[in-house]
């Protein structure tokens, strides 16, 4: 007979978790993190599944678990950074955000989500640094995770009207049902 480990638990999680079944996820999740308490993936795995939850508490708690225990765990900063910036925690997930960076400088989710950031804080210079950074990384990457939308609206709240209207003609070629503003 089979004694199911953790990474069956991390992959019965990761299936319920995608069907949308959260309860069952993080039942799976949690006996992961039974059976081994120093595993990060699964301390990660469920933070998702909370945030999913809007249990965002519990899921930063997770997020920083998940960080004690492996230090350069890029995407735990990216979600905890992303999951900070839901909750309007916008300096700590600046923070974050600027831990993906140093651990990979050219992190073009990282750059978009200190951006975000920076509108939030209205910070529109550092905000636009950020966008051109990743359009300058990986232009159709970067695109397609929506910063020539995101450069657009923050050229029109400057009042860069034309360009906010060439950014936003790019954003629609490449994401042709996207509404950009």
């Amino acid at each position: 007979m089979h004694t199911p480990g953790i990474s069956d638990h991390n992959s019965r999680g990761a299936a319920y978790a995608m069907a949308g079944n959260y309860r069952r996820a993080l039942i799976e999740f949690t006996l992961a993190i039974r059976i081994k308490s120093r595993e990060a993936t699964a301390y990660y795995n469920r933070a998702l599944v909370y945030r999913s939850l809007n249990n965002y508490q519990r899921a930063l708690g997770d997020f920083a678990r998940a960080l004690e225990l492996r230090p350069a765990y890029r995407l735990a900063y990216y979600q905890r950074g992303f999951t900070y910036y839901v909750c309007g925690e916008h300096h700590r997930a600046l923070r974050d955000f600027g831990a993906v960076l140093a651990l990979e400088p050219a992190d073009i989710a990282a750059l978009i989500g200190r951006s975000r950031v920076c509108i939030a804080l209205e910070e529109y210079d550092q905000a636009l640094l950020n966008l051109d950074r990743a359009i300058a990384s990986n232009a159709r990457q970067a695109g397609e995770q929506g910063a020539y939308t995101y450069r657009g609206q923050v050229y029109s709240v400057l009042g860069r009207h034309t360009d906010a209207v060439v950014d936003f003609a790019h954003a629609l070629s490449l994401q042709p049902g996207d509404t950009p503003i």
